[in-house]
């Protein structure tokens, strides 16, 4: 007679992997921080107009925005990274 074991791998083989789990975290950071960067660029955008030729709140609106750009393709190198590392692990 043949007897047939069928192996129960149990609730853990289930579980996602550690990189699928730091890439949907990515994601997540991502998403927040692109919103976070145009409420930014927006802010900078109000502040330059409201300068009315005042050279220091000029320069404000200009660092705000020049920074919130910086930041934001900071994290989408970051994702683009993460990403690359994820399909090799």
């Amino acid at each position: 007679m043949l007897d047939i074991m069928v192996a129960y791998a149990g609730p853990l083989a289930e579980a996602p992997r550690l990189s699928e789990i730091v890439a949907r975290a990515v994601v997540t950071l991502l998403t927040i921080v692109a919103g976070l960067a145009v409420l930014m660029i927006l802010i900078g955008g109000v502040l330059y107009m409201t300068a009315a030729g005042d050279r220091a709140r000029m320069d404000l609106a200009k660092k705000t925005v020049v920074g919130s750009v910086v930041g934001l393709t900071i994290a989408i190198v970051s994702l683009v990274i993460v990403q690359a590392v994820a399909k090799l692990v």
